[in-house]
């Protein structure tokens, strides 16, 4: 067997050195999904799970804290409206915003339960017309505004709100 001669010798470990980088820091291309040389084992990452359900309107609007807040400044602005204001000279506030808070708990999907009277019923006597459900619409989204509710979540309770009209608007209103 023959020695490889020098020069052979020479030209093989350059065509190595030039293969692997000379010896140069430069850090090989990963490759996708593989880990970086050097890097400890890791265990297989978990499968990605879907994004947690999205918060519902109670939970957008704060809880039942939230909800507290806003039926404390509803108030405030209501009593601040000449075209509604009149449907409130007499009110028990407490009541009124323990029974709003519970209502709105409940129909945005809190864990409340409203046990004040029916919608229609609580109504009827107060004759209210349809240019102050919309007056008082105007006054919640106001409140809404005030508050910093997103424009989203405000859309949402509006509707549902407008959604009562029927009920709360007297045909024999003048």
């Amino acid at each position: 067997m023959t020695r490889p001669t020098k020069s052979l010798a020479t030209t093989l470990l350059i065509t190595l050195l030039a293969v692997v980088g000379c010896g140069e820091d430069k850090a090989p291309t990963p490759v996708a999904g593989a880990p970086a040389p050097g890097a400890p084992q890791q265990a297989p990452a978990a499968p990605q799970q879907a994004p947690a359900a999205s918060k519902n309107l109670y939970e957008r609007l704060g809880g039942k804290e939230g909800l507290e807040a806003l039926v404390e400044a509803l108030l405030v602005n209501i009593g601040g409206d000449s075209r509604i204001k009149r449907y409130f000279n007499n009110l028990d506030q407490v009541r009124f915003k323990t029974n709003n808070v519970a209502f709105l708990c409940e129909k945005t999907g809190g864990p409340c339960t409203y046990t004040g009277g029916e919608i229609k019923r609580v109504h009827k006597s107060l004759q209210v017309s349809s240019e102050d459900f919309d007056a008082m619409m105007e006054t919640i989204g106001k409140t809404l505004d005030e508050k910093g509710v997103a424009e989203a979540d405000k859309k949402e309770l509006m509707d549902l709100m407008a959604s009562f009209k029927a009920d709360i608007v007297s045909s024999t209103a003048p």
